[in-house]
Order: C-alpha cells, then sequence, then structure tokens
C-alpha cells in the first residue's frame, strides 16, 4: 500500500498531538506533521512534501480562507481536509470556493476522521 506524508495544524496541542498519534498508527501514513502556528505551517510546506493537509478552519487569528487560494495554486496536488468545530453548513459554501477536498467536524469519531482521510486520498481499503 502506498503511504502518504500527513500534516495536522491545529492551534490546540491536545488535540492536535491526540489526532497526530492516531492517524501516524495506520498503515497508509508514513508520517504527520503537526503545527501550531502559521509560521510552523508554511516552514512545514518547506522542508517536505505533504500529500495531505487537515487544517482547523479557525487555525490562525483569521479564518483559513484567506490562504487557502494561496495553499491551492502553490501546491496543486495537495489535498485538504479541513477540521471545524462550527456547523459544517455555515462553511461548505465557502470551502467550495477554495477546492476543499473535505470537511470533518471536529465532534466526529476517530473512525469517521479515518474515513474521511481515506476518502479524500482516495485509497479503497477493505475495512
Amino acid at each position: 500500500m502506498k503511504t502518504y506524508i500527513l500534516h495536522l495544524c491545529d492551534d490546540h496541542p491536545i488535540l492536535a498531538g491526540s489526532l497526530a498519534e492516531f492517524l501516524g498508527k495506520e498503515p497508509f501514513v508514513l508520517s504527520v506533521g503537526v503545527s501550531h502556528h502559521f509560521d510552523e505551517l508554511m516552514s512545514a510546506f518547506e522542508k517536505s512534501s505533504i500529500d495531505l493537509l487537515l487544517l482547523d478552519v479557525s487555525f490562525i487569528a483569521v479564518t483559513v480562507f484567506e490562504f487557502l487560494g494561496k495553499i491551492k495554486s502553490a501546491f496543486p496536488d495537495l489535498k485538504i481536509l479541513l477540521l471545524t468545530n462550527y456547523e459544517l453548513s455555515d462553511v461548505i459554501l465557502e470551502a467550495r470556493k477554495f477546492q476543499v477536498d473535505g470537511l470533518i467536524g471536529k465532534s466526529a469519531t476517530m473512525e469517521e476522521l479515518r474515513s474521511a482521510c481515506l476518502s479524500v486520498l482516495n485509497i479503497v481499503t477493505g475495512k
């Protein structure tokens, strides 16, 4: 099975660490990086070829929509899965404008997160 480099961006260290630990044990994951600040995220792009970015909608003081277009144009093959505390309907229309590949609420289960990652990466498993 092909493995992928994931990067998780959330300004809540406990949440980011827990999600990274969970996803890091998955067979389709080569590695999981974590950023808690915008500068760390930009540095991660310089250091590694990220396949899937799991990004908190409210990761920075303003919503991520202000820089999603730049990220997608600089890294057109990058898959983006947004994580949100907000009602999904509140962010779906905005996310579509930026060709986000997926969106999941933070109230989802770990299995739902795993499934969302597999779906965004277009991986078919026997599970």
